[in-house]
Parts: structure tokens; sequence; C-alpha cells
């Protein structure tokens, strides 16, 4: 199938995108993935550990999740993509273990497993693809220089603020909270941000999902051309919309997510402070990166449930009636997101990139304006009608940046620049 170009009066025959799109995990549910493989443009997947149905390794993980065990390795799979585009590697996936267990800069450790993947990917080779997409900092610039040397369009989502922007915030959490966290070794930011420039360089286009990591982007010298706004998609059909109005008890006021100083949590436990918890009981579902005595000391009037499997996420967004999200650096929160599809109003910060537009699917505020997140927080809480309308919104709000959009912009953004590539060509 071609299309055809026109350029300078001449017709052209252009070749159609294929992408080899490099996935790391279950990342958004495989949306990047499956919405090139909607648009009819995925030539391949790598991953490292995927399950596919009806394998030896479905069946393992299908008996060790009904013995409790191994959760989370059994949500690595996603129906609607073709097993036989999915290229993975037990392998590399034993290597990355190994490596994990290294005592070692977080530098060090990110260049390791990028060139474990980087290897991996070229030795297997590109087939017929003319493009390649993965994520910024999780993908390398070798891979991307290598792509790019055989002539593939390149592409990478940056999935968070730019490094430097990461680091100036995350310095500024610690030293307002300090020994909230384990101390990160930081002597190897500047060989991460490098690495984080060198690949920006190696792309063609850079995509991201909020205008908070547009703007981060262009403020670290990334021409404003080369950066796409796609917002991330929401998979609507498989989170229910709740009517919460006859509930009865406590208004919940939850939050999803890693429970650590990046999303907010001290902000998070200083507004449950100001409630009567018998009137709003308030939530945290996530892994917990505080340390125990932190938790213990300020996190009182707050119930810190831990982490919880993939699988079980919409059934806590279920019994929340508000999400409260506080946090100081993303790029555009998938438990945000799912909050949204499930009706529920949010109340969050700029920084967090979601899709909420301030008085119509939630509230928006600085996340250190303890005032005026409460404040919000507070009209939501005492007013049932006002949150169903809000979290009615929302829902409506996701629906227009479903699979199918995502796939609509990522198709557009491939034939744009495969198109030219094409033409540019002598």
């Amino acid at each position: 199938m071609r299309a055809p170009f026109v350029s300078g009066g001449e017709a052209r025959a252009i070749k159609v995108p294929r992408v080899a799109a490099v996935q790391d995990g279950a990342r958004n549910h495989y949306a990047m993935p499956v919405a090139l493989r909607r648009a009819g443009i995925l030539e391949r997947m790598f991953t490292d550990f995927f399950v596919k149905s009806g394998s030896g390794v479905d069946r393992l993980s299908s008996l060790l999740r009904s013995m409790g065990v191994a959760k989370r390795a059994g949500d690595r799979r996603c129906k609607e993509l073709d097993t036989a585009t999915v290229i993975q590697s037990y392998w590399l996936t034993a290597r990355q273990r190994i490596e994990r267990l290294r005592r070692e800069p977080l530098d060090v450790h990110y260049e390791r497993l990028g060139l474990l993947t980087e290897e991996w990917i070229v030795n297997h080779g590109f087939r017929s693809a003319n493009a390649l997409m993965g994520f910024v900092s999780h993908i390398s610039h070798g891979l991307c220089a290598a792509a790019r040397r055989q002539g593939l369009v390149t592409v990478a989502d940056q999935i968070i603020a730019p490094i430097p922007v990461l680091h100036r915030e995350a310095a500024i959490q610690a030293e307002r909270w300090p020994g909230w966290e384990q101390a990160e070794h930081s002597e190897g930011f500047d060989r991460l941000r490098r690495c984080e420039e060198l690949t920006w360089d190696a792309l063609d286009h850079i995509t991201c999902a909020s205008d908070y990591v547009r703007r981060s982007l262009m403020e670290e010298g990334v021409p404003s051309e080369k950066v796409s706004v796609i917002h991330y998609p929401i998979d609507e059909t498989s989170l229910a919309f709740h009517d919460r109005r006859n509930r009865t008890g406590p208004v919940v006021v939850g939050f999803i997510g890693a429970v650590g100083l990046r999303k907010g949590a001290p902000y998070f436990f200083e507004i449950a402070r100001r409630f009567n918890p018998k009137e709003v009981r308030f939530v945290m579902v996530g892994p917990v990166h505080l340390q125990k005595w932190a938790v213990a000391k300020f996190g009182g009037h707050v119930e810190v449930i831990g982490g919880v499997p993939r699988s079980e996420v919409p059934e806590w967004a279920r019994r929340m009636d508000i999400m409260l999200f506080p946090s100081t650096c993303e790029g555009s929160a998938f438990a945000l997101m799912e909050a949204m599809s499930s009706g529920l109003p949010v109340v969050t910060s700029p920084n967090s990139g979601s899709l909420a537009r301030h008085g119509q699917e939630g509230f928006i505020a600085a996340y250190d304006d303890i005032d005026a997140l409460a404040e919000y927080v507070r009209e939501l809480a005492t007013d049932p009608e006002r949150r169903q309308e809000i979290g009615r919104a929302a829902r409506q709000r996701c629906e227009q940046f479903n699979l199918d959009y995502y796939s609509r912009e990522l198709s557009a953004l491939f034939h744009r620049l495969v198109g030219a590539r094409e033409n540019a060509r002598p």
C-alpha cells in the first residue's frame, strides 16, 4: 500500500509507515503499540517480557496468580496485540533482573540496561520497519542513532519533564522535607542529563502528553517545531462510570500512585489534617517510598494502603469520591486519567499534566498551595451534586482522548515524518 506525496508539482509514491515500537514494561497498558496497530502501521513490538495467550508462561502465570503470587507479572499481556508482532527475550528479562541487583549509581544502571536492550534489538534487526518509536530515558540514544543510520525515522515520547526540571523539583522537596525519603545518588545527574540530550539529538521528533512537559522541553533548548503534544489515551470502555451520589459514610478523598515526595505526599498529608476523619476519609494507594517514621508521624489522618496489582486499581478508584493529586513533577499522570474516566472529580496541580481543566473537570492549584487545594476538596466534599456534575464532565473529557484518538494522532505524525523523509531523498 502506497500513498501519493506531492512536492514541486511532481507526485512521488511514499511508503506507508512501518513502526518498530520499543515498549518497556506494560507502560500505559501498551497504549502506544496498540494505537500503532489500530492505525495499521505497527511492524513489531520489542519488549522484555510479555505473556502470550496459551503459552507455557501464560499457564504458569495463571497458576501463580491463583496462589496469590506474581500478580504483577500476569499483567504483562494485551489481547489486542497480535502475538506474531511481539518480539520478546527471556534472556533480556533475566539480565535486567540481575542488573537491578547491582549496587551502582542510577546513571550507570540506566546506561547498562539501555545498552543491553540496544544490543538485543540491533542484533535482531528492524526488518521492514522504516520508523522507530520508544520512550525517552528508556530507549538509548545509541539505538536511535543506529536506526537513523539505517534510514529509519526516529520518534520518542518524553514521559516526564526533562531531567534538569525533575532534578530541581526533587531538590526543592528534599530541602522542604529532609529525611522523608532515602537520599538518591546525585553524582550521576550530569551523565543522565547528557544521555537525555543525546537522545533528543538522535530523534527526528519528540511527543509528550502535556503542555507542562512541552514548555519544559523548550526551556531546555528543544526547538518547538520538534515537539508535539499528543495526550495519552484512556480505554474508557474498561472503566465504568460510577454514580456515587447515594453513598453513605465519610466522603473518600483518594490518591493512586507512588506515595513519595515527587507525587506530593507531604501536601496530601497536610490537607488531610484539616478535615474531620469522621466526615472525610483520606486514602493513598500505591507503593510507599517514604520512610516509615515520616508516615507514622505525619500521615496519621491518612490510610496508606501500599502497592496493589494493576488489575485491582479500578476497584480502588470505585471506592473513592474525589481524587487529590498534588504532584510536583509529571508527564501526564495516568492515575488521574483513570480517576476521571471512572467519574471522579480531581483536585490537582498544573505539574501533573492533567487533562482536567480548572472549574470544569476538577480544580487546579500549585502543589504547595495548601489553602487553595484544601478549599477545593472541601467544596467538593460538601456538595454531592457538584461532585457528580464535575465527575460526569471528567468522564466525557476522557472519552475524547481514547485509543482511537491516539491512533489517529500517531498515524498522522508518522505519515508526515516518513513522507517528509521520502520526499527529501534525491
